[in-house]
């Protein structure tokens, strides 16, 4: 595979594609610049163990933000799945925009080690751990790093016009098949 590095190692630890970016510079010899909110995989790729940390991810789609957190815990992996938009406890984020602690809806807990599929909602089962991993949301929502005012103005403002523009083209493309854009099904 490269120098070091072998070939179908298996770490079952999640990762974010966030740390593709800090592991390339890494393995380039370039030092990773202090402000990316991200790690290195290069101690994995060569053999080392990696630390345990929790995996936050974000996607909307269509009305619906939905926000995972991943973390490895007594040799299994487990995913809480929570959703915020059109759901009872708040209004659809918008880009840059702060979400207060607490204010999360924790939907499902699955346990990735038995269930890859997602078909079993574990939470009943586990609610310390829902407890837990939900404490961690509100950092999907804020980023690691605090912004100043003027700085989340600019974000927002920048994001909100290329997602604007994101969805317009797709509708563009929908159209000009002779068809509607799908929507988003309604959170279970």
């Amino acid at each position: 595979m490269g120098p070091g590095i072998e070939a179908g190692r298996v770490v079952e630890e999640p990762t974010g594609t966030v740390d593709l970016a800090p592991t390339v510079l890494d393995l380039q010899g370039v030092e990773v610049p202090a402000h990316m909110d991200a790690r290195s995989l290069k101690p994995v790729l060569l053999g080392g163990e990696p630390e345990s940390r929790p995996v936050t991810s974000s996607l909307t789609t269509g009305d619906r933000f939905f926000s995972t957190v991943l973390r490895r815990l007594g040799g299994r992996t487990y995913k809480l799945m929570c959703c915020r938009g059109v759901c009872p406890e708040g209004a659809r984020p918008q880009p840059g925009v702060d979400v207060p602690a607490g204010n999360v809806m924790v939907k499902k807990l699955f346990d990735l080690s038995r269930d890859p599929g997602e078909l079993s909602d574990v939470s009943s089962e586990h609610p310390d751990l829902v407890a837990q991993m939900a404490e961690m949301l509100p950092d999907v929502f804020r980023g690691c790093r605090a912004l100043d005012d003027e700085a989340r103005a600019a974000y927002a403002a920048r994001i909100g016009a290329e997602h604007d523009r994101t969805m317009e083209e797709v509708a563009d493309f929908f159209k000009a098949r002779g068809k509607s854009m799908p929507r988003s099904t309604p959170a279970q």
